[in-house]
């Protein structure tokens, strides 16, 4: 039987239901019934506390009660995909224990709580798909727990704060589609552990210094504007202007040569000899004008956009892979459900286990293969099948032999989970035989060098 809990407790989740409840969570969930608040839906009771709170996709269409800020044992908190509108409850920065913030897809305006940062304990941050304005604070570096931040799709302004490069947990920044603009700071080198950086569709900046670029092109999935800050090597103009200066500097030099051989050769040869040489010359000016190497600094052609991550992918190797792996845990860990993400992470695991074992991943051998292809192709396919159908379709909806999606996912799963771990089986016994082997030549060996003494 689910536990009682503090009059204050129960006055935060009377405020939200009379504040924001929509018709479709109104009936029959239990809310301000009889029934214990652990047993309402939605709320999770533990000790005596509300922990959980996950009315996600429940038709919520008012403002966000700041009572919910009384809820200080509270753990997760997640309203998103609603209605929901007004600004955030700078309240919800006393909410000390909180590990999980989502209020992405609702109708959220005005700034970004600076009260957020006192939720130290927060891994994951998602106030996606709304409409929020003012700049990103800088309070938001304190957080150093975090692993996903997620502020797209906003209407927030200024620059990305430098103290971003404080959350060295961080596996996903997403920045994307809002009018941040400016330089990206470089302190975000420091996020060694960053996976997936999404800043398109902002007026963001890339520093274009080498160390940038390589930290830049080593995560796994990058979005970028594709604008770059080339370092000043060289005062060159840039721009259409900058782009006909060569030519125009080149078609001089050719006049000019052609000119000088013309008037010194034309007293002496005559106009016909002077002209030939004038002729000559200038040809000769314009092929030393094309041919001869760059000057330092001197930029010959555009900057080359970044590598396609889709060409990186196709650069086989054990790093690639285990990042790979990584995060399709972690983006099955969000989106699925959790059967399957149990498979995810067996599949995941065994394969990390293993994958030192296989020094050219790129062999045609049959377990190179299939290892390979699970990584590259098997396990996303599945994943992302699943993720494209709306979630109540997936987990009800009859398809194959009356099966759901679901059902579906977690056979899929299971088959590609037994095919890593036949394959990972392989290995134990082989060690186990070449040590086998070694013992008899050691035994042979030292045998022979006993016998060699007795002689």
């Amino acid at each position: 039987m689910s536990e009682l809990i503090p009059p204050f407790e129960r006055e935060a989740l009377t405020a939200l239901y009379e504040g924001a409840s929509g018709d479709d969570w109104q009936e029959g969930e239990g809310w301000l019934s009889d029934a214990p608040p652990g047993a309402w839906h939605g709320v999770t009771v533990r000790n005596g506390h509300v922990v959980g709170l996950d009315l996600a996709n429940n038709n919520l269409s008012g403002p966000i009660p700041a009572e919910l800020g009384r809820l200080t044992d509270l753990r997760k908190l997640d309203l998103s995909r609603n209605a929901l509108r007004g600004t955030i409850p700078e309240k919800l920065g006393h909410l000390k224990d909180l590990r999980e913030l989502n209020l992405s897809h609702n109708q959220l305006r005005g700034p970004i709580p600076g009260r957020l940062r006192l939720l130290l304990h927060l891994t994951r941050l998602d106030l996606h798909d709304n409409q929020l304005s003012g700049e990103v604070p800088s309070g938001l570096g304190d957080l150093t727990r975090l692993t996903q931040l997620n502020l797209a799709e906003n209407r927030l302004q200024g620059a990305a704060p430098a103290t971003l490069g404080q959350l060295t947990q961080l596996l996903s920044l997403s920045l994307e589609k809002n009018q941040l603009e400016g330089r990206l700071p470089e302190a975000l080198m420091q996020l060694t552990t960053l996976e997936t950086f999404t800043f398109q569709e902002t007026k963001l900046i890339e520093p274009g210094e080498e160390a940038f670029q390589s930290w830049l092109h080593n995560l796994l999935h990058v979005e970028s504007t594709g604008v770059v800050d080339i370092p000043a090597t060289s005062s060159a103009p840039t721009g259409a202007a900058g782009a006909w200066l060569p030519v125009l500097i080149k078609v001089g030099l050719v006049g000019l040569v052609g000119g000088i051989i013309l008037v010194v050769t034309l007293p002496l040869l005559g106009p016909l000899p002077g002209l030939i040489l004038a002729l000559a010359g200038a040809a000769g000016a314009s092929y030393a004008t094309t041919k001869l190497p760059a000057l330092p600094g001197e930029q010959t052609s555009a900057p080359q956009a970044l590598t396609s991550r889709a060409d990186a992918a196709s650069s086989v190797s054990a790093k690639r892979l285990e990042k790979d792996l990584r995060y399709m845990v972690n983006l099955s860990r969000e989106e699925l459900p959790d059967d399957a993400t149990e498979k995810v992470i067996q599949i995941a695991s065994t394969i990390i286990a293993i994958l030192p074992r296989f020094p050219n991943l790129a062999s045609g051998e049959h377990k190179v293969y299939t290892v390979r292809q699970t990584v590259l192709d098997y396990l996303p396919e599945a994943i992302n099948n699943y993720r494209a159908l709306p979630r109540e379709y997936a987990e009800t909806e009859p398809l194959e032999e009356g099966k759901t999606a679901h059902q579906l996912l977690v056979e899929q799963l299971t088959v590609l989970a037994q095919q890593i771990d036949a394959i990972a089986a392989e290995f134990p016994q082989s060690d186990a035989q070449r040590l086998m082997i070694h013992g008899r030549f050691l035994e042979d060996k030292f045998a022979e060098e006993d016998e060699s003494s007795w002689i």
